[in-house]
């Protein structure tokens, strides 16, 4: 009996010691973000698809200025989110192949897409093997019915992998 309950502490010591974990392993450049293929995501982690494309949904920002030409509901907070995108794939990507959405972590509750001057971009051109790009994408929510924690859906359209729709779940600061 005493072997059995030994013998799970002797494995997780054993693996903490074959991986590295929990040795000072601090890296000035911050933790490294690994892949994953799990499509419920936290903001900041990275989606691989099966072809080696992938993206990240980092800085949720709520954006308190409005241009002259910015619209959404009074009542709404506007919110951007950085979507990272890496090709590690053998071909070019496309970007237009892919949409993002944002809602409400609550109830479900589509966000709606606005353009805040000066900070939007927009899905589209090219990304060639090996190759990184950054995007800032916004919306607006009426997070007061809401609430401030959000969803960001990511589809895309060309990808073999048409089940794989990740989602990064995070609040707005």
């Amino acid at each position: 009996m005493r072997q059995r309950a030994i013998a799970p502490v002797v494995s997780v010591l054993l693996l903490v010691s074959l991986t590295g974990c929990g040795g000072d392993d601090s890296n000035p450049f911050g933790d490294p973000r690994s892949p994953s293929s799990s499509t419920d995501l936290a903001v900041g982690e990275v989606y691989t698809w099966q072809d080696g494309v992938m993206a990240s949904v980092d800085g949720l920002e709520e954006r308190t200025e409005r241009g002259e030409h910015d619209s959404y509901p009074e009542g709404h907070t506007a919110f951007t989110a950085e979507v990272v995108f890496d090709n590690e794939s053998e071909q070019a990507l496309s970007l237009s192949d892919f949409v993002f959405d944002a809602v409400s972590a609550a109830d479900g509750a589509e966000a709606l897409v606005i353009h805040v001057e000066g900070v939007t971009d927009t899905l589209q051109g090219s990304l060639e093997p090996g190759a990184s790009e950054k995007v800032t994408l916004s919306w607006s929510l009426d997070t007061g019915e809401r609430g401030r924690e959000v969803t960001v859906v990511g589809v895309r359209a060309s990808s073999d992998d048409t089940t794989a729709h990740p989602q990064w779940t995070g609040t707005l600061p």
